[in-house]
């Protein structure tokens, strides 16, 4: 199940970004504490092409995530309207490649490491 809503500053007129509640009823036990472990984990990354995560929790027993709201459209949807041009599947192919090698880095080289432009 899935919700997304937008939360209000008090006092203040302009929305917050919109978050996106994943919660998943059947998570529970050792099931929930691998969950909670991993999504730490991936809350410490931060990666233009990486889902940001804001929190974990659970709530009634229910485990849930809250992390950033991504406008647009999922691969699945885009792949079943047909097959992809080949610069947009080389475009997603790295940003893919970006996302994973910045997930799998050690927190130290995340740091210092920035992206490489040729000439």
């Amino acid at each position: 199940m899935r919700w997304h809503g937008r939360r209000l500053p008090r006092g203040r007129l302009a929305p917050r970004p919109q978050v996106a509640i994943k919660v998943l009823p059947h998570a529970r036990g050792e099931h929930f504490r691998r969950f909670e472990r991993e999504a730490r984990t991936i809350g410490s990354l931060n990666h233009p092409n990486l889902l940001t995560l804001h929190d974990v929790g659970e709530y009634d027993g229910v485990p849930f995530l809250v992390t950033e709201m991504l406008d647009g459209e999922s691969l699945r949807a885009r792949l079943s309207r047909g097959p992809l041009r080949l610069r947009e599947a080389i475009q997603i192919g790295a940003d893919v490649a970006r996302g994973l090698a910045a997930a799998t880095m050690p927190a130290s080289s995340i740091a210092t490491s920035s992206p490489t432009t040729s000439s």
